[in-house]
């Protein structure tokens, strides 16, 4: 029997013997179980520990304040000491036991997925045991990866925490997605109602889930159903990125008001996880490691569901961006990015320059995490939408012009990286 419970998709929860706990010391103590049971597969150093939940505190100073947080979390699990703890405690090393009687979502979402990948890597269709493995991966994933959890001055977890985050998210929207090609193509339209309602909730503007939705609406003859989710679809996009849907969208929407509906289905996949997990980053580094250039596939993107995402991602990136200058979309964006990151502006006060330097390293790891298909396409453009809420709040205050100036150029070098 499972006597510890670790609920990290969605809110943080553990719970011990079916009872919760809410006796966690601090923030911290939490974040480090999250950060030891979702990396539970090899031991930490002590230092790198201390360095990621002590940045600013001396070396001393922060291996102290990492006892005391283990001291803290092992009374709040009721720990033991023996060799069926959850935790192994050494003198420069700290470790999960796996002996220990544990359950993570994290784990077994990420084990549904992965026996998946391994047991269809490139087949068109899902056999029931993988079948069963989607569903009951997409109903552990219950929200987002610490959905609302914030740990102040710890840069390097929060980097953990949204590669983490983002990582599971595309995990599950591919899950969704394969699942509603399966029920779909039999015509079990419940299902594909179920799915697509799900990518919806976790990304409000992708159009191939309302078009499915659509589909599946108008073909068990709630038509006028069918027909609201695409004006929802169009307020959406309006309300967020100020644009109307695409063509595809917009032919179907006038298929089912016409009456001329046909029960073609538009596959979002003809392959079962064709991408292979991108490495996470490594403790102490700050940024994630460089992935290269991707090789090339076969696979095209009509049937890759990474792919199928960032082509419907690239109608929102054109319409909101015309007025990017061609040569800063043509420019070697990841030399840009290198060079604006060792730059100085002079004439920009000292006061200033913390800000900008901190800018500049945002917009390389973000660059670093979309290279590598790990932040999607419209959560680009929500970042991008906070960076103008701050340019525009500079404006405001009549700040240095060189601050604001250099605020657009970063705005803009990352977004061409879309």
């Amino acid at each position: 029997m499972v006597q510890l419970a670790i609920s990290l998709l969605g809110s943080f929860n553990v719970s011990l013997n079916g009872n919760s706990l809410s006796t966690f010391a601090t923030d911290k103590v939490r974040a480090l179980l999250a950060y030891l049971a979702v990396e539970s597969g090899r031991s930490h150093r002590r230092a790198a520990l201390a360095g990621l939940f002590w940045p600013d505190r001396p070396e001393a100073m922060a291996r102290n304040d990492l006892r005391q947080a283990l001291f803290q979390l092992r009374k709040a699990l009721g720990d033991r000491q023996d060799d069926r703890g959850f935790l192994t405690l050494a003198a420069d090393d700290v470790q999960v036991n796996p002996a220990s009687e544990h359950w993570l979502d994290v784990a077994e979402f990420n084990e549904h997925i992965d026996a998946c990948r391994a047991h269809h890597p490139d087949d068109l269709s899902l056999c029931e045991a993988c079948l069963a493995r989607l569903e009951r991966a997409v109903e552990v994933y219950q929200g987002e990866f610490l959905e609302g959890f914030s740990l102040p001055n710890c840069p390097s977890f929060d980097l953990w925490q949204v590669w983490t985050q983002e990582a599971c998210h595309i995990r599950a929207l591919e899950a969704l997605t394969h699942l509603s090609n399966y029920y779909e193509s039999r015509q079990r339209y419940e299902q594909v109602l179920e799915y697509s309602r799900r990518k919806i909730e976790m990304e409000p503007w992708r159009e191939s889930a309302y078009r499915r939705m659509m589909r599946a609406l108008a073909m068990i003859g709630q038509t006028g159903q069918a027909l609201q989710q695409y004006e929802a679809c169009r307020e959406i996009l309006r309300r967020e990125f100020g644009i109307a849907p695409s063509q595809e969208t917009f032919h179907l929407f006038e298929q089912i008001q016409n009456g001329r509906f046909d029960a073609l289905n538009e596959r979002e996949s003809s392959a079962v996880f064709p991408w292979q997990p991108v490495a996470q980053p490594q403790e102490g580094s700050s940024i994630p490691p460089d992935q290269g250039e991707a090789p090339a596939s076969h696979i095209s993107s009509a049937e890759d569901p990474v792919a199928s995402m960032i082509d419907e991602e690239a109608h929102l990136v054109e319409a909101l961006d015309p007025a990017i200058p061609l040569s800063l979309r043509e420019s070697n964006s990841r030399a840009l990015l290198d060079l604006l990151s060792r730059v100085s502006f002079p004439k920009v006060s000292d006061v200033y320059q913390p800000f900008m330097d901190s800018l500049c390293t945002l917009a390389l790891e973000i660059q670093r995490l979309h290279a590598g298909q790990i932040l999607s396409a419209g959560r680009l453009h929500r970042l991008r939408k906070t960076l103008w809420e701050v340019i525009s709040a500079f404006q405001a205050s009549d700040h240095n012009l060189l601050v604001i100036l250099g605020l657009q150029f970063i705005t803009e070098i990352f977004t061409s990286t879309i």
